[in-house]
């Protein structure tokens, strides 16, 4: 509640942000809904060695932890997609249809159990490790907030609070995005 309100601005956008796996896990994002399913998209490294485990517990932002299902994973593009039960869907984040280019970002990172949390992110570059991989992925240097263990997995939005990326890992203040 008290982080709802000190950011008015992201409060529906934290409404499709999830909680992935047990004891902080990482973090997920609800995208798409159908009759049957909600279905949201996380890390691959979420997993764990336990590829072959479907289950996974989903933890909302109402404070509810539902049983989801993993569908896929890539490795090596680090992305995962699971699903959960329609019922149990809050809200779904629209995805941008552009990539991103430049600008201010937002990660809405959901670490262990104390709920979402905003990072503000600055691009920095389109290109990881020296390289161009398959998938898009860029770089960017943290503004304000910081990102930690558990923030992996977390939706970064544009201006418009749709999905530009997901955080596939971070350090010394620096964050790799996969799109």
């Amino acid at each position: 509640a008290g982080f709802a309100s000190a950011n008015d601005d992201l409060a529906e956008a934290m409404l499709p942000c999830v909680r992935v796996g047990r004891y902080g896990g990482a973090s997920g994002v609800m995208v798409a809904l159908d009759d049957d399913y909600g279905y949201g998209l996380s890390v691959a490294h979420a997993r764990g060695e336990a590829r072959t485990q479907k289950a996974v517990g989903i933890g909302t932002v109402k404070g509810v932890t539902v049983q989801g299902e993993w569908l896929a994973s890539d490795d090596e593009h680090d992305l995962a997609l699971f699903r959960i039960p329609a019922k149990d869907v809050i809200s779904i984040a629209p995805v941008a249809q552009e990539l991103p280019s430049n600008g201010n970002w937002r990660l809405i990172g959901y670490p262990e159990t104390r709920g979402p949390k905003v990072v503000t992110l600055r691009f920095q570059d389109a290109v990881v490790n020296g390289h161009v991989p398959k998938s898009p992925r860029w770089q960017s240097t943290v503004v304000s907030g910081v990102c930690g263990s558990g923030d992996s997995g977390a939706p970064t939005l544009n201006d418009k609070h749709e999905v530009i990326g997901i955080m596939s890992h971070g350090i010394d203040g620096k964050v790799s995005q996969c799109s």
